[in-house]
């Protein structure tokens, strides 16, 4: 009982639900739809390249688990059993595999440390070339995958084996895990150990062991994103000891993951099912895989799941159970008098859907609940709206709305034809917007040009000759017409009062839509301001991977290093206006190179906009030796550089490439940073073979210039622009913060097509 309640308390959320309408009033109530659509809790399966074999596998694997990894196909010895021969064709198989069915993949491995394990060519291979071949195979699978696996397993099983710090010095695993995190630092980097959690008997590998080398090789580089992987081969589980050994590495404050599970013993299922359970109670355990892997000739590992034909083995029926405990099921409740609605969820991906007899539409959110999620979600739903059209609408209009219902299917019929072009001219989810809107405002807009139609027609009786009841008007005669023309006439009648109608629904959408827009500007605004009044970065201070490039956007950085002018990009043309003349020119793009500190040097290169150069001068720094403020550049050969971190891990080259030496200072560049443009369709294609550049698009222009895809793009904000330095013109910082349409544009468009509506 006592397990059962710390599972409650560690894996689930009460989440208070508050419906209320337009005005924030609440909705008592309420009917609430809560559905799950993902476990916050990753509990997965190993796969072999036997599921590529196999649909039926496919099908069942895929109904299961959102979480993998792969038993052999990522390791060196599969990739590369002959050097210089790699393959990594099932592997890719596997991941597309994974991506098509929303399952995170954890990368595994690097490199083995075990020697039983290491190739017989990579065995017989010199310190230095031993060195270069292990550089050759994290730059290889690391950057292959990087950026589509969850985790990697950087060195297997390293705290029980050493073969390559026997062969490359007692750091060669932490010189691994920097050199990892450098090629994909939004991994976690896992210490991948077997026997630490399953028997107390294993010297070698003891929690107090386990943490030993974990703290090693976190005390290099300060690695942030490091996590524990306990391979969890049990034979007869001791679930105490397991308990305390979770407990002491959870004094690490670092993700733990049970990353290979299965059991040898003939009561299987009851030992797998207590120590799935341990460890979901756990509040430091953050993800499971089970080693039990199909295999079309009989049980692949120690413990299967599924027979050959994929009906469950009771391992298989253990984890069904756990997967549906372990899950909220969908949930239909009302909201009470003060418009809540209390659940008690698993973590994880939800769907809100609420809905009111007041409205006519639903409200539907998404819904994350996690350890850090708030108790408290207010989603909104529209309440009953009514718009009074000038005095115009009759008495007893609400009435008679029944004699419209024609209208109504003629409306979405139309909407529906037209959502293709609307979504050319919104995004899809202002499109969805525009379509809520207009279907909640589509019975008052019809009626309003319906009735106007009905009243300006001399064929047919005004509305106001019939009673209030509910039943609908006598149909109007017609003194000289066929049944078939009376027919044809009154489906045009149709259509022509829903196209009546049609343009208001479309200006009243788009003009709300400006509303929501110019809200979304100024909070863009707001944000923009607040990053750039934030003390600037001072980046040949900082490690290349103490920060998220993409989180540092708008941040301003100071950088010091040398132009490397001969690989300037330009990009334009960009438009200038002086004293009302307007003159072309480009926004020139150049890489600042950080002058080697030494062989531990890791600061990347950065790419700066330097500002804006009239056509006239890009031939002049083109061919300028000394143009502005940057320096002349000294030729030197890669090796000289072949001790910085940056070339050694980053470069596809091994040819002689130019870096700024010189004995003058470097050049010091106060910038902020920024990313890469979204051209309009009318922008051409970029063309790097000829050197036209329409837009910025970083990672392009980075390998144009021979630096790394991921590295930083600031825009140059120096204020050191003199006579006798007048160009490039650094973007002034007002500047950067502006949006090509601001606020007020879109309470101005807003005012124009209410007017319009209203007209």
């Amino acid at each position: 009982m006592k397990q059962k309640v710390n599972r409650v308390q560690v894996r689930k959320k009460t989440v208070a639900i508050r419906a209320v309408d337009a005005n924030g009033h609440a909705l008592p109530g309420a009917s609430v739809s809560i559905q799950q659509t993902r476990s916050g809790f990753p509990l997965g399966c190993a796969l072999k390249n036997t599921i590529l074999q196999s649909s039926e596998y496919q099908s069942w694997f895929a109904a299961r688990f959102t979480v993998t990894t792969f038993t052999n196909e990522m390791k060196w010895y599969s990739n590369e059993p002959v050097e210089g021969k790699e393959t990594y064709a099932d592997a890719d198989a596997m991941l597309a595999f994974s991506k098509q069915h929303g399952i995170a993949v954890r990368g595994h491995n690097v490199v083995w440390d075990n020697r039983q394990y290491v190739q017989n060519w990579v065995q017989s291979l010199p310190t230095q070339k031993l060195r270069e071949a292990v550089n050759r195979k994290f730059n290889s699978v690391m950057t292959r995958y990087r950026g589509q696996v969850i985790a990697w397993d950087v060195v297997n099983e390293n705290v029980h084996f050493s073969y390559f710090e026997s062969k490359l010095g007692e750091n060669a695993s932490s010189i691994f895990y920097q050199q990892a995190h450098q090629l994909d630092p939004h991994a976690l980097m896992f210490l991948n150990e077997f026997n630490t959690l399953e028997v107390p008997v294993d010297g070698k590998s003891t929690p107090a062991k386990y943490l030993q080398k974990l703290q090693q090789i976190q005390s290099f580089g300060n690695l942030s994103r490091m996590a524990i992987g306990l391979e969890g081969h049990f034979g007869t589980p001791d679930i105490s000891y397991m308990r305390a050994a979770l407990d002491t590495l959870a004094g690490a404050n670092v993700p733990i993951w049970l990353t290979e599970v299965d059991v040898t013993h003939s009561n299987q299922s009851k030992h797998l099912e207590d120590i799935l359970r341990e460890a979901h109670s756990h509040p430091a355990v953050q993800g499971i895989v089970i080693f039990g892997v199909w295999n079309p000739k009989g049980c692949f590992s120690r413990m299967c799941l599924t027979d050959v034909n994929f009906k469950n083995l009771p391992t298989g029926d253990v984890v069904d159970k756990l997967l549906s405990e372990w899950r909220t099921h969908n949930v239909a409740a009302t909201t009470d008098a003060d418009g809540l609605h209390r659940a008690e969820l698993f973590h994880g991906e939800y769907k809100i859907t609420i809905n009111h007899p007041s409205s006519n539409s639903s409200s539907v959110r998404s819904l994350t609940v996690d350890s850090a999620s708030q108790n408290n979600n207010v989603l909104t739903v529209m309440g009953k709206m009514s718009i009074k059209w000038a005095n115009r609408t009759p008495m007893g209009l609400e009435l008679r709305c029944k004699w419209f219902n024609p209208e109504i299917e003629a409306f979405n019929k139309v909407m529906l034809a037209l959502r293709p072009q609307v979504e050319h001219i919104v995004s899809a989810g202002d499109a969805s917007f525009f379509f809520h809107m207009a279907a909640s405002l589509s019975k008052t807009l019809r009626l309003k040009r319906s009735l106007l139609s009905v009243l300006s027609s001399p064929r047919l009786t005004p509305l106001s000759a019939f009673s209030s009841s509910d039943a609908p008007p006598p149909p109007p005669t017609y003194a000289a017409a066929s049944a078939g023309s009376r027919s044809q006439e009154k489906e045009r009648g149709k259509w022509s009062k829903a196209l009546l109608f049609l343009p208001g629904a479309i200006t009243f959408g788009l003009g709300t839509w400006q509303l929501f827009r110019r809200q979304e500007k100024i909070e863009m605004l707001d944000y923009r301001t607040k990053r750039l009044e934030m003390e600037p970065l001072k980046w040949n201070e900082l490690s290349s991977s103490d920060h998220d490039f993409n989180s540092l956007e708008f941040r301003k950085v100071i950088c010091e290093g040398d132009f490397d002018e001969s690989k300037s990009v330009y990009v334009g043309p960009r438009s200038r206006s002086i004293s009302g003349v307007t003159e072309n020119g480009f926004y020139v793009i150049t890489p600042l190179v950080p002058r080697i500190t030494g062989p531990g040097s890791v600061q990347l290169p950065v790419l700066v906009n330097r500002g804006w150069v009239p056509r006239g001068w890009r031939k002049k720094l083109e061919n300028s030796e000394n143009s502005g403020r940057s320096s002349t550049p000294k030729i030197v050969d890669a090796k000289q550089i072949e001790g910085s971190a940056w070339w050694k891990f980053w470069s596809k080259e091994s040819t002689v490439t130019k870096v700024e030496e010189n004995s003058t200072a470097p050049t010091r560049v106060i910038g902020v940073v920024r990313g890469s443009e979204k051209p309009s369709i009318f922008v051409p294609e970029n063309d790097p073979s000829t050197g036209q550049w329409f837009y910025v698009d970083v990672p392009m222009i980075a390998r144009a210039c021979g630096v790394p895809d991921n590295t930083l793009y600031i825009e140059d904000i120096n204020e050191d622009v003199s006579a006798s330095n007048p160009y490039p013109i650094p973007k002034d910082v007002n500047t950067l913060i502006r949006h090509s349409v601001m606020p007020q544009d879109h309470l101005n468009y807003t005012f124009t097509w209410y007017v319009s509506l209203m007209a």
